[in-house]
């Protein structure tokens, strides 16, 4: 059993396993959501059919605005980026085909 998550600003699913019984925790969504937000994209997710110019353009503006140090910077743009400054879980929906809907904003509602 696995939960499939989707974004309209990601351009992949997310995949929540369980990490110990039958059933995926919040534990694991959690876990999950930090692991592949946190990973540095690779350079075909950069440049890929999906995204124009004007969407590099906000993902680097997006990496620009989260890195508060050369260090971050050096570490890349990571797939939290293609939120664009909407990071903060505001919750999950019943989205298409048994698939949940992540909803994330500028701040918690």
């Amino acid at each position: 059993m696995f939960m499939r998550l989707y974004h309209t600003r990601l351009p992949w699913y997310i995949d929540v396993v369980p990490s110990g019984g039958p059933y995926v925790t919040l534990g694991d969504l959690f876990a999950t959501l930090c692991q592949l937000l946190a990973t540095r994209i690779r350079q075909t997710e950069y440049y890929n059919d999906e995204l124009d110019h004007d969407d590099r353009g906000a993902l680097k503006q997006a990496w620009e605005e989260r890195c508060r140090d050369e260090a971050e910077r050096m570490d890349g743009v990571k797939r939290v980026d293609y939120l664009r400054g909407k990071y903060m879980f505001q919750g999950l929906t019943r989205g298409k085909n048994g698939m949940w809907q992540l909803r994330t904003g500028r701040e918690y509602k």
